[in-house]
Protein backbone atom coordinates (compact mmCIF):
# COMPACT_ATOMS: atom_id res chain seq x y z
CA UNK A 1 0.00 0.00 0.00
CA UNK A 2 2.76 2.49 1.12
CA UNK A 3 4.75 1.56 -2.28
CA UNK A 4 1.04 2.54 -4.38
CA UNK A 5 0.79 5.54 -2.49
CA UNK A 6 4.68 6.92 -3.13
CA UNK A 7 4.36 5.89 -6.66
CA UNK A 8 1.30 7.68 -7.47
CA UNK A 9 2.32 10.77 -5.32
CA UNK A 10 5.58 10.20 -7.75
CA UNK A 11 3.07 10.44 -10.69
CA UNK A 12 1.40 13.58 -9.85
CA UNK A 13 4.49 15.56 -9.28
CA UNK A 14 5.71 15.15 -12.33
CA UNK A 15 2.47 15.62 -13.78
CA UNK A 16 2.93 19.36 -11.71
CA UNK A 17 6.29 20.02 -12.78
CA UNK A 18 5.20 21.75 -16.32
CA UNK A 19 3.33 24.02 -14.25
CA UNK A 20 6.07 25.63 -12.77
CA UNK A 21 8.08 28.33 -14.88
CA UNK A 22 11.79 27.64 -14.70
CA UNK A 23 13.92 30.34 -16.57
CA UNK A 24 16.50 29.54 -18.52
CA UNK A 25 20.09 30.35 -17.60
CA UNK A 26 21.70 33.51 -18.85
CA UNK A 27 25.22 34.18 -19.19
CA UNK A 28 26.81 36.42 -16.42
CA UNK A 29 27.12 39.85 -17.43
CA UNK A 30 29.07 41.77 -13.87
CA UNK A 31 31.54 43.34 -16.64
CA UNK A 32 28.83 45.48 -18.03
CA UNK A 33 27.43 46.78 -15.00
CA UNK A 34 30.78 47.59 -13.97
CA UNK A 35 31.34 49.05 -16.99
CA UNK A 36 28.15 51.30 -16.71
CA UNK A 37 28.91 52.36 -13.13
CA UNK A 38 32.46 53.09 -13.98
CA UNK A 39 31.41 55.47 -17.20
CA UNK A 40 28.80 56.87 -14.96
CA UNK A 41 31.52 58.08 -12.20
CA UNK A 42 33.77 59.38 -14.97
CA UNK A 43 31.14 61.77 -15.68
CA UNK A 44 30.95 62.75 -12.04
CA UNK A 45 27.50 60.68 -11.41
CA UNK A 46 27.30 60.47 -7.85
CA UNK A 47 24.98 57.21 -6.17
CA UNK A 48 23.19 58.86 -2.69
CA UNK A 49 19.59 58.11 -3.90
CA UNK A 50 17.73 54.99 -5.57
CA UNK A 51 17.73 56.37 -8.58
CA UNK A 52 21.28 57.19 -8.45
CA UNK A 53 21.80 53.60 -8.04
CA UNK A 54 19.36 52.62 -10.80
CA UNK A 55 21.38 54.96 -13.24
CA UNK A 56 23.94 51.95 -13.09
CA UNK A 57 20.95 49.27 -13.75
CA UNK A 58 18.75 51.53 -16.40
CA UNK A 59 22.65 51.63 -18.50
CA UNK A 60 23.24 48.20 -18.32
CA UNK A 61 20.21 46.92 -19.35
CA UNK A 62 20.17 49.19 -22.30
CA UNK A 63 23.69 47.62 -23.50
CA UNK A 64 22.30 44.15 -23.01
CA UNK A 65 19.11 44.83 -24.87
CA UNK A 66 20.15 43.09 -27.77
CA UNK A 67 19.88 39.83 -25.62
CA UNK A 68 16.64 40.38 -24.36
CA UNK A 69 17.91 42.32 -21.37
CA UNK A 70 15.25 44.28 -19.33
CA UNK A 71 14.02 46.07 -15.98
CA UNK A 72 11.40 44.94 -13.62
CA UNK A 73 8.40 46.59 -12.98
CA UNK A 74 8.10 47.23 -9.17
CA UNK A 75 5.85 50.26 -8.73
CA UNK A 76 5.97 50.09 -4.94
CA UNK A 77 8.30 49.59 -2.46
CA UNK A 78 12.23 50.61 -2.95
CA UNK A 79 11.73 51.75 -6.65
CA UNK A 80 12.67 54.44 -9.11
CA UNK A 81 10.06 55.24 -11.51
CA UNK A 82 8.62 52.11 -10.82
CA UNK A 83 11.21 49.62 -10.97
CA UNK A 84 13.07 47.73 -8.99
CA UNK A 85 16.21 50.10 -8.16
CA UNK A 86 18.93 46.86 -8.49
CA UNK A 87 17.29 43.86 -10.57
CA UNK A 88 18.16 43.25 -14.48
CA UNK A 89 15.19 40.62 -15.75
CA UNK A 90 14.78 39.07 -19.08
CA UNK A 91 11.41 38.22 -20.42
CA UNK A 92 10.94 34.47 -19.44
CA UNK A 93 10.98 35.82 -16.13
CA UNK A 94 14.67 35.59 -15.15
CA UNK A 95 16.00 38.37 -13.10
CA UNK A 96 19.20 39.05 -11.34
CA UNK A 97 20.47 41.21 -8.32
CA UNK A 98 23.43 43.40 -9.96
CA UNK A 99 24.13 45.51 -7.17
CA UNK A 100 25.14 44.68 -3.66
CA UNK A 101 24.35 47.51 -0.91
CA UNK A 102 22.47 49.48 -2.80
CA UNK A 103 23.28 53.53 -2.80
CA UNK A 104 25.80 52.29 0.05
CA UNK A 105 28.09 51.00 -2.02
CA UNK A 106 26.54 49.88 -5.21
CA UNK A 107 29.33 46.71 -5.68
CA UNK A 108 28.38 45.29 -8.92
CA UNK A 109 26.82 41.85 -8.91
CA UNK A 110 25.25 39.19 -10.60
CA UNK A 111 23.58 37.14 -8.58
CA UNK A 112 20.24 35.17 -8.35
CA UNK A 113 17.89 36.41 -5.65
CA UNK A 114 15.60 34.03 -3.97
CA UNK A 115 14.10 31.38 -6.61
CA UNK A 116 15.68 33.59 -9.75
CA UNK A 117 12.18 33.92 -10.91
CA UNK A 118 9.11 36.29 -11.39
CA UNK A 119 5.76 36.62 -12.91
CA UNK A 120 7.26 37.42 -16.86
CA UNK A 121 5.15 40.26 -17.23
CA UNK A 122 6.57 41.84 -14.68
CA UNK A 123 9.70 42.66 -17.43
CA UNK A 124 9.88 45.92 -19.22
CA UNK A 125 12.48 46.45 -22.25
CA UNK A 126 14.88 48.10 -21.45
CA UNK A 127 14.98 52.04 -23.11
CA UNK A 128 17.43 54.39 -24.22
CA UNK A 129 18.87 56.16 -20.48
CA UNK A 130 20.49 59.04 -23.43
CA UNK A 131 24.15 58.25 -21.59
CA UNK A 132 26.62 59.87 -24.04
CA UNK A 133 29.78 57.36 -23.50
CA UNK A 134 32.15 59.84 -24.91
CA UNK A 135 34.09 61.47 -21.94
CA UNK A 136 33.75 65.30 -22.47
CA UNK A 137 36.89 65.80 -25.03
CA UNK A 138 39.83 67.41 -23.07
CA UNK A 139 40.29 70.90 -24.93
CA UNK A 140 44.21 71.07 -26.14
CA UNK A 141 46.27 72.96 -24.55
CA UNK A 142 46.50 76.35 -25.31
CA UNK A 143 49.62 76.74 -28.03
CA UNK A 144 52.10 79.54 -26.07
CA UNK A 145 52.25 83.24 -27.36
CA UNK A 146 55.59 82.72 -28.88
CA UNK A 147 57.61 80.45 -30.50
CA UNK A 148 61.11 80.43 -30.90
CA UNK A 149 60.73 80.96 -34.93
CA UNK A 150 57.64 83.52 -33.74
CA UNK A 151 60.72 85.06 -31.47
CA UNK A 152 63.45 85.38 -34.76
CA UNK A 153 60.44 86.91 -37.00
CA UNK A 154 59.70 89.22 -34.28
CA UNK A 155 63.92 89.89 -33.52
CA UNK A 156 64.54 90.38 -37.46
CA UNK A 157 61.39 92.75 -37.31
CA UNK A 158 62.72 94.86 -34.86
CA UNK A 159 66.32 94.99 -36.70
CA UNK A 160 64.60 95.91 -39.56
CA UNK A 161 62.30 98.72 -38.20
CA UNK A 162 65.79 100.02 -36.31
CA UNK A 163 67.33 100.25 -39.74
CA UNK A 164 64.75 102.69 -41.38
CA UNK A 165 64.41 104.39 -38.66
CA UNK A 166 68.42 104.91 -39.03
CA UNK A 167 67.98 105.37 -42.52
CA UNK A 168 65.06 108.43 -41.71
CA UNK A 169 67.17 110.17 -39.24
CA UNK A 170 70.25 110.48 -41.94
CA UNK A 171 67.87 111.53 -44.73
CA UNK A 172 66.87 114.35 -42.41
CA UNK A 173 70.23 114.95 -41.53
CA UNK A 174 70.88 114.81 -45.68
CA UNK A 175 68.27 117.57 -46.10
CA UNK A 176 69.34 119.53 -43.23
CA UNK A 177 73.09 120.41 -44.45
CA UNK A 178 71.67 120.70 -48.19
CA UNK A 179 69.18 123.21 -46.76
CA UNK A 180 72.23 125.11 -44.94
CA UNK A 181 74.63 124.60 -47.76
CA UNK A 182 71.94 125.98 -50.02
CA UNK A 183 71.01 129.06 -47.75
CA UNK A 184 74.62 130.04 -47.27
CA UNK A 185 75.00 129.19 -51.14
CA UNK A 186 71.98 131.55 -51.54
CA UNK A 187 73.31 134.29 -49.50
CA UNK A 188 76.67 134.64 -50.75
CA UNK A 189 75.51 135.40 -54.24
CA UNK A 190 72.84 137.51 -52.98
CA UNK A 191 75.82 139.90 -51.48
CA UNK A 192 76.67 142.76 -53.85
CA UNK A 193 80.55 142.25 -53.33
CA UNK A 194 79.99 138.68 -54.98
CA UNK A 195 77.64 140.45 -57.74
CA UNK A 196 80.58 142.65 -58.47
CA UNK A 197 83.21 140.29 -58.54
CA UNK A 198 81.52 138.12 -60.54
CA UNK A 199 80.72 140.61 -63.11
CA UNK A 200 84.40 141.84 -62.76
CA UNK A 201 85.59 138.20 -63.87
CA UNK A 202 82.67 137.61 -67.11
CA UNK A 203 84.18 140.99 -68.39
CA UNK A 204 87.60 140.32 -68.18
CA UNK A 205 87.29 137.09 -69.60
CA UNK A 206 84.67 137.76 -72.74
CA UNK A 207 86.07 140.79 -73.35
CA UNK A 208 86.96 141.78 -77.09
CA UNK A 209 90.72 142.60 -77.71
CA UNK A 210 91.34 146.06 -79.81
Amino acid sequence: MKTTNAWIFSLNFLLLLPSFSIAAPHPERIGIITQAKADLQRTGHTFTTPCDAFAIVELAAWRMREEGAGLLDKPGGNNCRGFAVDIIAYPDGAIYDVLIAQTVENIPAWQVPGAGVVDPSRYRAAHDPEFDTVPPSTPPPTPPTTTPQLDRIEAGVQEIRGEVQAIHQSLEEHRRVSRSLYDRALGFLKDPKTITLVLGVLAGRFAVPK
